[in-house]
C-alpha cells in the first residue's frame, strides 16, 4: 500500500529523474543522511562524538564518521561572547538539508538546525544557519514560531526539523506545548509551519506516529518523543527517530505502509559502541562527501608552542598539504570534502606545511595521519593572534578547519 500524500513530501522532478537514472542503470540509488546524537557516543574510527557533533552515514558505509566536530563549529562561530574562549552550540536538537545558495558545493552551510539548549543569545527554537561571514544567524526566529503556535503554556524547544518547501517546515517539540491554535500539542505530534502566512496546522499526531512504529516492530511500547524528521530524498516517504524503546532510538523509521523500519538504517547499522539515541537528522539528496576530519588536543596555545594535528576518515595513500592563516573568509571548493576553506588564500602571511624540506604527509593503510608542528612567534607588540588551520587532499578536497588563539 502506498502512503497516503499527506504523509509524503510532494512531488519533486530531480528526484524522479535520479531514481529513474539509477533503475535505467541497474543499481538502486545511495541513502547519505546527516546526523547527530543526544549524548556523547562512540564510533569504531571516532573515539569520541560529541553531542554537538554532526555525524555522515551512507547506507554503502560499514559504519557512520563524524562530519562536522566540535571543533568545527569552534572555527566558525570563534570567540562569540569575548571571554577568551571560542564558541560552539550546546548540542544539536534538530538538522534539515536547506541549501541557501544553488551552484555552490554542498557543504555544511545548507544545513539548518537547532541547538538543544539556549546559547550565546539564540533560543532552543530557532532555525539557525551558519554564516559565510562567520558565526550563526537565524533562519526563523522562536519568536515567529510562538506568534504563529500561541501557546497558554509550556516552552517552545525545537526537537524534530524537516523542510517541505523554502516556507513550510515540519516540526516537533522536546515538551508538549497547551492551548496553541491546533490545540494541544504533545512531543510526539508532528506540526506544519508555513513561515509566510504564520499558518499552523496539525501533520500527524502521536497516536498516529505511535501505530506507525507499533506495526514496524510488532511491539506497543511507548515511542516517547519523535526525536527527528526527513524525508526520503526519492520517494519522498516521511521518515523519523523515536525517542524509546532504547533499542531502537537509532533506527530510521518510513511512514510508507502504515510503518516500517527503513531497510539499512536500524540502530546497529550506525556502528555506535555504546548506546545511542539519534537526536537529528537529515537525509541529504545531493552527494555530500566524507571530509577528512582535523583535529588537536588543544586550541589555546603559546607562542612557540608544539602541537600535534592529526587527520582521520582520508583516503589511504593520499597526499595532504597543509596551510594556516589569519584571515576567515569561505571560499566554496568543488573539489569535494568538506566543500570549502576557512582560509583567505590571497592573504599574507599564509603558512604552509610541511615545509618544501620535509618529508609530504602520506595517509596509512587506515586513511590516517598526524603532524609535529609549533604555534608562531608573535611579533613585537602583538599579545594574541587566531589563527584558522586547513588541510587540503590532494584529489579529495578540504578538511574540516581548526582554529587556535595564540597568546
Amino acid at each position: 500500500m502506498s502512503l497516503p500524500e499527506s504523509f509524503r513530501l510532494p512531488g519533486d522532478m530531480i528526484a524522479t529523474t535520479l531514481a529513474l537514472l539509477f533503475a535505467m542503470q541497474g543499481q538502486p540509488p545511495s541513502l547519505q543522511a546527516l546526523a547527530s546524537t543526544s549524548a556523547d557516543s562512540r564510533l569504531p574510527q571516532d573515539t569520541l562524538c560529541r553531542d554537538e557533533a554532526i555525524l555522515r552515514r551512507s547506507d554503502t558505509d560499514v559504519w557512520a564518521r563524524v562530519f562536522a566536530p566540535q571543533q568545527t563549529w569552534m572555527s566558525h562561530l570563534g570567540d562569540m561572547d569575548d571571554d577568551g574562549l571560542f564558541d560552539l552550540p550546546d548540542g544539536i536538537d534538530a538538522l534539515a538539508y536547506f541549501p541557501e545558495m544553488q551552484g555552490n558545493a554542498e557543504s555544511l552551510f545548507d544545513i539548518v538546525f537547532s541547538s538543544d539548549r539556549d546559547f550565546q543569545g539564540f533560543k532552543d527554537g530557532d532555525i539557525l544557519r551558519l554564516s559565510r561571514s562567520g558565526g550563526v544567524k537565524i533562519v526563523h526566529s522562536e519568536g515567529a514560531l510562538d506568534a504563529a503556535l500561541l501557546p497558554t503554556s509550556g516552552s517552545i524547544d525545537i526537537d524534530g526539523l524537516a523542510v517541505i518547501s523554502d516556507n513550510v517546515f515540519l516540526l516537533t517539540f522536546k515538551d508538549s506545548l497547551n492551548g496553541t491554535v491546533v490545540g494541544d500539542v504533545l512531543d510526539g505530534d508532528i506540526v506544519q509551519w508555513d513561515t509566510t502566512t504564520g499558518v499552523i496546522t496539525r501533520f500527524a499526531d502521536e497516536l498516529q506516529v505511535q501505530a506507525w512504529v507499533e506495526n514496524a516492530t510488532g511491539s506497543t511500547a511507548s515511542i516517547g518523543d519523535v526525536k527527528s524528521l526527513s524525508f526520503h530524498p526519492i520517494s519522498g516517504d516521511l521518515l523519523f527517530t523515536v525517542q524509546s524503546p532504547s533499542a531502537i532510538d537509532a533506527t530510521v523509521f518510513s511512514a510508507l505502509n502504515n510503518g516500517e523500519i527503513l531497510q539499512g538504517w536500524e540502530e546497529g547499522d550506525w556502528g555506535f559502541q555504546i548506546s545511542t539515541e539519534i537526536d537529528a537528522l537529515s537525509f541529504i539528496p545531493e552527494e555530500l562527501k566524507q571530509p577528512v576530519i582535523l583535529s588537536t588536543d588543544v586550541n589555546y596555545l603559546n607562542p612557540g608552542e608544539s602541537f600535534q594535528l592529526r587527520m582521520r576518515h582520508a583516503e589511504v595513500g593520499v597526499r595532504l598539504s597543509g596551510m594556516a592563516g589569519p584571515q576567515y573568509q569561505i571560499l566554496s571548493s568543488p573539489r569535494g570534502g568538506s566543500g570549502y576553506t576557512v582560509l583567505d588564500l590571497n592573504v599574507r602571511p599564509l603558512h604552509r606545511w610541511p615545509g618544501r624540506s620535509a618529508n609530504p604527509i602520506i595517509t596509512d593503510a587506515s586513511g590516517t595521519a598526524s603532524f609535529q608542528t609549533r604555534a608562531p612567534n608573535l611579533p613585537a607588540g602583538m599579545t594574541s593572534a587566531t589563527l584558522w588551520y586547513q588541510v587540503y587532499a590532494h584529489g579529495g578536497g578540504w578538511s574540516t578547519p581548526l582554529v587556535f588563539r595564540v597568546e
